[in-house]
């Protein structure tokens, strides 16, 4: 497992609002020798999202803040056309996830120290990032 991670753990209390029926997801963990664990390997992910229409999320045992916030919205992505099963999309509403996560960061509960994990996987270096100089933590 290369990928960055987030610092805050994922609170349980976000994980059962994500699986409640209002919002309609379902969330596996991916535990020691799972399909679900292979599959993020094989991936280099921390966390995946699938399924019909993107309801199906897989969280590493020890799932943080930001993994499960991203594979959340990217079944809101779903939902409102913005996300589809072309490779292009997907890449595309990768960014848009990270940038929509830094900028809603403060309502989001996610940490500077955080919202530097999600800068770092974008690529773009402290210096490279005035667009979001407004966030406060």
């Amino acid at each position: 497992m290369g990928l960055k991670r987030g610092t805050q753990p994922a609170p349980p209390a976000l994980l059962r609002m994500m699986q409640s029926e209002r919002h309609d997801r379902t969330i596996v963990f991916a535990t020691e020798e799972s399909d679900e664990l292979r599959l993020l390997e094989w991936f280099g992910a921390n966390a995946d999202c699938n399924g019909d229409g993107y309801r199906h999320i897989i969280l590493r045992e020890d799932p943080r803040l930001i993994e499960a916030w991203e594979e959340f919205l990217h079944g809101t992505q779903f939902k409102l056309g913005l996300l589809s099963a072309r490779a292009e999309d997907r890449l595309e509403a990768e960014v848009q996830v990270k940038q929509f996560m830094i900028q809603h960061a403060r309502f989001m509960g996610i940490t500077t120290e955080d919202v530097d994990v999600l800068l770092e996987l974008l690529g773009t270096s402290d210096d490279d990032s005035s667009e979001f100089d407004d966030y406060e933590g």
